[in-house]
């Protein structure tokens, strides 16, 4: 899922979660590449807008690297 700031920096939030992979170790990724106007470390400014779009694509890719629940819920809540 990508989403490109303001700025033009463009973000690409994923996740690795190869098959076989025990669950506890899926991972979310953040990846940006480089502009041609960073000098050596890569780095973003958001709109609050922006960030909070962000925010929901990291979201959404850490509950599908999530394990699935076991047992059943408990029934003292």
């Amino acid at each position: 899922m990508k989403m490109t700031s303001r700025c033009g920096r463009t973000l690409n939030v994923t996740r690795l979660a190869p098959p076989g992979l025990p669950a506890p170790m899926g991972r979310v990724v953040l990846d940006t590449a480089p502009a041609p106007h960073d000098s050596r470390v890569p780095w973003l400014s958001l709109t609050a807008e922006e960030a909070r779009r962000l925010a929901g694509l990291l979201l959404f890719q850490a509950a599908a690297v999530d394990p699935p629940p076991t047992g059943r819920p408990d029934a003292s809540t």
